[in-house]
């Protein structure tokens, strides 16, 4: 998200963004389940906002938001899958 959109989002945004995908990966590191689980669930709500803001400015701009998101990948790459 923030290598496509970053620079239509406001700073504040992508610094929330910026940290708590720091934040989730430390607590993956980290292999603690309870942290990792919580900081996931945050930057899921961040990007959920990231997303609607993305949303409301393309509508006010009229332009088309059917893309799907790409992905964002939290840690290590999974055997067999492309990081």
């Amino acid at each position: 998200m923030l290598a496509d959109f970053g620079e239509t989002l406001p700073s504040e945004v992508r610094t929330q963004l910026d940290t708590g995908l720091r934040e989730t990966r430390t607590a993956l590191a980290a292999r603690d389940v309870a942290l990792s689980t919580s900081r996931s669930a945050h930057l899921k709500r961040l990007m959920q906002e990231a997303g609607s803001t993305l949303y409301t400015q393309a509508t006010q701009q009229g332009t088309s938001t059917t893309e799907p998101s790409p992905i964002v990948h939290l840690g290590a790459p999974q055997r067999g899958m492309p990081r």
